[in-house]
C-alpha cells in the first residue's frame, strides 16, 4: 500500500481505523510523510482530520498505542490440568533440591545411613530418609495424608512450593535436635 501511495499509483487510500493500520511505527511515520505530501487518507471508522494539529496528534497518539499492543506476545492461556501438572513437576524438583540441602548442611552422604534410624527410618539411606521426611513435613503443611499429593489444586502445589525452603530449615534443625540428642546419648554409654 505505502509503495503505490509513494509512486503516486493512488491518490489516496481508506482504511478501516487507525490502529489497524499503525501496526508499526515506522509505517506509521512514512504515512505520516506521505499525507503531508498531499496523499488523501481517511478512516472509516473514525472521523479524524489528518490535515488538522489536533487530529494528527490524536492519530499518532492512536498509532502509539496500536504499535506497543501489537509490539506485546499474547499470552497463551494455560489449562488447569497443566497448571497443576507443572506445579507438582517444580515441587517435586524443588523437594530434591532441599533434601541436597539439607544433606550437605548436615555434612552428610547421600548414600550413609546416620539419618533412618535415629528418625525412625530403618533401612533408608539418608537420600530417602530426608525425602520421607521431607514429605511428610510437606503434607502436613498441605493438611493431607500421606499418597494424596495428586490431589493437590495448583494453588496449593504454589502454595507449598514457596514454603519448601521454610519446611526444610525446620527438617534440618529437627534432624540436627535429633542426630545431637544421639551424639549425647553415645558419649554416656562410652563414659
Amino acid at each position: 500500500m505505502l509503495k503505490r501511495l509513494k509512486t503516486g499509483e493512488v491518490a489516496g487510500v481508506i482504511m478501516h481505523k487507525i490502529d489497524r493500520s499503525a501496526r508499526n511505527l515506522k509505517d506509521w511515520a512514512e504515512l505520516g510523510q506521505l499525507i503531508d505530501q498531499g496523499v488523501e487518507v481517511h478512516f472509516s471508522n473514525e472521523t479524524v482530520d489528518l490535515n488538522s494539529r489536533g487530529g494528527r496528534l490524536s492519530a499518532d497518539i492512536q498509532a502509539v498505542v496500536a504499535a506497543d499492543v501489537a509490539s506485546q506476545p499474547n499470552s497463551i492461556p494455560i489449562t488447569p490440568q497443566r497448571r497443576r501438572r507443572a506445579a507438582r513437576t517444580r515441587l517435586a524438583q524443588r523437594t530434591n533440591a532441599v533434601v541436597a540441602r539439607i544433606l550437605k548442611d548436615l555434612k552428610l552422604s547421600a548414600a550413609g545411613f546416620q539419618i533412618g534410624k535415629p528418625l525412625g527410618i530403618s533401612g533408608r539411606n539418608n537420600r530417602a530418609a530426608v525425602t520421607q521426611l521431607l514429605n511428610t513435613e510437606i503434607n502436613s503443611y498441605a493438611g493431607i495424608g500421606s499418597g494424596s499429593r495428586n490431589n493437590l489444586t495448583a494453588k496449593q502445589s504454589e502454595d507449598v512450593f514457596g514454603q519448601l525452603d521454610n519446611l526444610g530449615d525446620v527438617l534440618l534443625n529437627k534432624i540436627r535436635l535429633t542426630l545431637s540428642g544421639e551424639k549425647d546419648a553415645k558419649s554416656k554409654r562410652h563414659s
